[in-house]
C-alpha cells in the first residue's frame, strides 16, 4: 500500500479505476484502487482481485458514488475469492510452493509482494484441490486465508 492507497495492475479489459474505502474493514483513511470495466456512469464491472475489501470479487457489478467510490454490489457474478497470507520469512518459499498449483489449476490470481495472494475461484470450477493445499498449511500454521 503506497500513500494510504493499494493499487493493482491493470487488466487488459479494464478501462476505469474506482476506490473502496477500507474504513470500514479497520483501516481508516486508506483506500483500494481497484480495476474495472465501465458499463454506464456509475456502474462497473469489477476486473481486479480486492486484497483489502471484503464483499467484492470479479465479475461483480458495483455502483458508485460522485466521487468515483465504490457504495455497493449491484450483482454478484458466484466468483469466489480467496486471501492468503504467509510470515515474511516464509514468503518466497510459498511463492515457489502455490504458483504450480494456480497454473495447473488455470486460478487467476494478484500477489501483493510474495506473501500475499489473491486467487478467484470461478463459479463452475471445483475449488477441492487449492482449497486442500490451502486448508492443510493453515493447519500447520504456515499461512492464513480467507473465503470471501
Amino acid at each position: 500500500m503506497s500513500e494510504r492507497i493499494a493499487t493493482h495492475r491493470q487488466p487488459p479489459d479494464a478501462d476505469f479505476l474506482v476506490h473502496a474505502d477500507l474504513q470500514a474493514h479497520g483501516m481508516a483513511g486508506a483506500r483500494e484502487q481497484l480495476c474495472v470495466k465501465q458499463l454506464d456512469d456509475r456502474r462497473f464491472l469489477m476486473r481486479s482481485l480486492p486484497f483489502f475489501t471484503y464483499g467484492i470479487a470479479l465479475d461483480d457489478e458495483v455502483a458508485t458514488d460522485e466521487t468515483v467510490t465504490i457504495s455497493r454490489v449491484v450483482r454478484r457474478s458466484g466468483h469466489r475469492l480467496l486471501r492468503v497470507a504467509v510470515k515474511r520469512d516464509a514468503a518466497e518459499r510459498f511463492h515457489q510452493d502455490l504458483h504450480p498449483l494456480l497454473e495447473d489449476e488455470q486460478l487467476l490470481h494478484e500477489w501483493h509482494g510474495l506473501g500475499y495472494v489473491a486467487i478467484d475461484l470461478p463459479p463452475q470450477r471445483d475449488p477441492a484441490r487449492p482449497m486442500e493445499w490451502l486448508d492443510a498449511r493453515a493447519r500447520a500454521g504456515s499461512l492464513h486465508y480467507e473465503d470471501g
